[in-house]
């Protein structure tokens, strides 16, 4: 899927079970337009979708970090 610039994200964290939530007190800016695969994970309700980018594309604060990533991927959450 096509990722525009400026697209704001949700980082994550890992919980319960190892399973992947997202940081809702932890967002991303997407540097460029970018590909990024679309992950088939439970979102529990919550109004986004978790994709697969490569850390590359994402603009974060330093103090906050990447957790869980995957080799040079990260998963984000990006609103629905």
């Amino acid at each position: 899927m096509q990722v525009k610039k400026n697209t704001v994200c949700y980082l994550s964290q890992m919980g319960h079970n190892n399973f992947i939530y997202p940081r809702k007190d932890s967002k991303a800016l997407v540097r460029d337009d970018c590909e990024a695969e679309r992950l088939n994970l439970i979102t529990g309700g919550e109004p986004l979708t978790p994709v697969k980018i490569k850390i590359s594309n994402l603009r974060v604060n330093k103090s906050t970090g990447i957790a869980n990533s995957q080799d040079d991927h990260a998963v984000v959450w990006l609103e629905k």
